[in-house]
């Protein structure tokens, strides 16, 4: 640190004895600057370089020299021995600050992991709203022209009033389902558009947007899923969290370097030189000898008898303070490795579920996967039973009864189908999440998203058909 000080007074100070002060009023104008340069060593010591320059005039007739100069450099040190001494020690603050730095890196990308799970899972289920909102739609055309088909046979006799009822009844329940699902394809819609939009749809361009889904939800042909032993590593190697937990640790290790050396006692060496100068204008006093001939003159020769050492002065010395017992830095380092304990504790808690939250996930992609598999064998069929069933009714063999229940079945099995792809998509997205590498997985930089502001284009996607 680098510091200046300038001093300029003016002074008048009555004298009542004038046999000692030869003046009634001692009128003083003095001059003083002052400049220090220090430098602190993270090692714990300092080193301080001190000008100084005093100029002097006054009215005082048994002055020697009037006006004068003084100057004074002058170099002194102190360094902690015990408590305060050490790199590690001094400079904890600023790793301290380092690792919160980083750790603010971390906890930002949890967050943008989260949001980006989140609008995954919204974004895959209006995708499946979508899919299920025009499967229903397609059912109520059916249930419509069967319907048609259905009156126009009992309008010739070959049907009793009572299957166009039961017809017009399954159009009547086709076309409640369809609304149902739009109303759902709406909430979701309307649940995007709050995750994707910063103020919601206090914008009338988003109120009044709508979003079409272009990805579909893809099951592969087969799972492969690694070991758990290599799952494990993974998600050590790619959570944001759990790194944050062990930078949190090593923050608190660092920070505790200053209560476990507050322990010891206080020892400070200290140490110094310095030298000094004096120069003025000789003052002839009757019945005194006359100033020294080696102090006549004006500042530079003040300065002369400074860089030249002519009046040197050295000291150094050691400063000791052991406080008996002292119990209160010792109950703050005890604190201090309390806590440090419990966030170990925490830790490896966090670690333990890590291996837990990995097998559920693993677990529910599998089961998810399963029952995806048995949703569509079970579709199939029911199309399949469905089509057989028409035939018999357009042969004659059937009645209307039973092509409506093979419908209801086939819708049944398609929303499972679909409910079974949502609960796949949404085992997939929580097990990259626990593995962190949700935005490896989906192409997402974490720099782009820092700086808000996509430099790729997007890859155009195919409308589903």
């Amino acid at each position: 640190t680098f510091q200046e000080n300038s001093t300029f007074s003016h002074t008048s100070t009555p004298e009542p004895n004038n046999r000692l002060s030869v003046t009634q009023v001692l009128v003083s104008n003095t001059r003083v600057h002052t400049v220090t340069l220090q430098e602190g060593f993270l090692t714990g010591g300092s080193v301080t370089l001190n000008y100084s320059d005093h100029y002097l005039n006054e009215n005082a007739p048994t002055d020697v020299l009037n006006p004068s100069s003084a100057t004074s450099l002058g170099l002194s040190f102190q360094h902690n021995l015990l408590r305060g001494f050490g790199v590690a020690v001094n400079a904890r603050t600023i790793n301290v600050a380092k690792i919160n730095l980083g750790m603010t890196d971390l906890n930002f990308k949890t967050q943008v992991v989260g949001t980006v799970a989140n609008v995954l899972n919204a974004y895959y289920t209006l995708a499946a709203d979508v899919e299920d909102t025009r499967a229903k739609r397609q059912a109520s055309d059916v249930a419509r022209r069967f319907l048609e088909i259905t009156r126009r046979q009992v309008e010739v006799g070959s049907l009793a009033p009572l299957d166009a009822m039961t017809a017009e009844s399954q159009y009547a329940a086709s076309e409640k389902d369809a609304i149902l699902s739009e109303t759902s394809q709406q909430q979701d819609e309307l649940r995007l558009k709050l995750l994707l939009s910063r103020n919601g749809l206090s914008d009338p361009l988003l109120a009044s947007a709508r979003i079409v889904p272009v990805d579909r939800i893809v099951i592969p042909e087969e799972e492969r899923i690694e070991p758990m032993p290599e799952l494990v590593k993974r998600a050590i190697t790619n959570r944001s969290d759990l790194a944050a937990e062990k930078e949190s640790i090593r923050a608190t290790e660092v920070s505790n370097l200053g209560t476990r050396n507050g322990v010891l006692p206080l020892a400070v060496a200290i140490g110094g030189t310095s030298q000094s100068g004096l120069s003025g204008k000789p003052v002839p006093a009757i019945g005194e000898p006359p100033a020294d001939p080696y102090f006549i003159g004006g500042i530079d020769t003040a300065l002369g008898q400074t860089f030249r050492r002519n009046f040197p002065t050295q000291r150094i010395g050691i400063f000791l303070q052991a406080p008996l017992y002292n119990r209160q830095a010792q109950a703050d380092e005890a604190i201090d490795q309390i806590e440090l304990r419990q966030q170990q504790l925490q830790t490896a808690k966090d670690y333990n579920q890590l291996q837990v939250d990995l097998q559920n996930a693993v677990v529910a992609l599998q089961q998810a996967r399963a029952r995806y598999d048995a949703a569509m064998r079970n579709r199939n069929l029911q199309q399949q039973l469905l089509d057989a069933e028409q035939r018999k009714f357009n042969l004659e063999t059937s009645t209307p009864y039973n092509v409506i229940q093979q419908q209801r079945d086939l819708v049944n099995a398609q929303s499972s189908v679909l409910a079974a792809q949502v609960a796949y998509s949404q085992a997939r997205i929580s097990l990259d999440q626990t593995l962190g590498t949700t935005l490896d997985s989906n192409g997402i930089s974490l720099g782009e998203v820092k700086a808000g502001k996509i430099s790729r284009r997007s890859t155009p996607v195919s409308p589903a058909p």
